[in-house]
C-alpha cells in the first residue's frame, strides 16, 4: 500500500512540475498586440497618482495604457531600456521597454506615445512591457 501512495505522490509531483515549467516558459504577448484600455497624458497620470495613489492604482494598475508625453530621458541598465516621460516637478512616468524599436532615435523633448501595463507608483508612475506607438 505504501508503494502505491509513493508512486501516486511521485506522479502528481512530476505532473505538477511539468505544468509549472510549461506555464513559466509561456511567451508573453507583445503589448502592441493587446487592446489598449485607456489613453492618457503623462502629466495627468502622474498627478492622479501623486494626489491619491490608492484611487489611481485602482483605476490604472494592471491596465494596458497608452501614455502621451514628452521624453525627459532614456536610460539603459542591465540590458533593459527605460524611457522617462515628464509628469511633474517631482517625477514622471517610467516606461520599461519590451521592444527597443525606435528608442535609440529618441531624445529629450520629443513628443511620444508609449503603450504599456501600469504597475503602480514609486517616485514615478511605473509602466512595464512598453512599446512605442506610431
Amino acid at each position: 500500500m505504501k508503494k502505491y501512495i509513493l508512486i501516486a505522490v511521485l506522479v502528481i509531483g512530476a505532473v505538477g512540475a511539468y505544468i509549472g515549467k510549461t506555464m513559466y516558459d509561456k511567451p508573453v504577448a507583445s503589448t502592441s498586440d493587446v487592446k489598449t484600455d485607456l489613453e492618457i497624458d503623462a502629466a495627468t497620470l502622474f498627478t492622479e497618482f501623486e494626489q491619491n495613489e490608492q484611487s489611481a492604482g485602482d483605476k490604472y494598475n494592471d491596465k494596458n495604457i497608452a501614455v502621451k508625453g514628452t521624453v525627459q530621458g532614456v536610460t539603459t541598465e542591465g540590458g533593459k531600456t527605460t524611457v522617462i516621460l515628464k509628469g511633474g516637478d517631482m517625477g514622471g512616468v517610467s516606461c520599461e521597454m519590451q521592444d527597443n524599436t525606435g528608442v535609440d532615435k529618441l531624445k529629450e523633448g520629443d513628443a511620444v506615445t508609449i503603450k504599456g501595463f501600469c504597475t503602480g507608483y514609486l517616485t514615478d508612475v511605473v509602466l512595464v512591457r512598453c512599446v512605442l506607438q506610431p
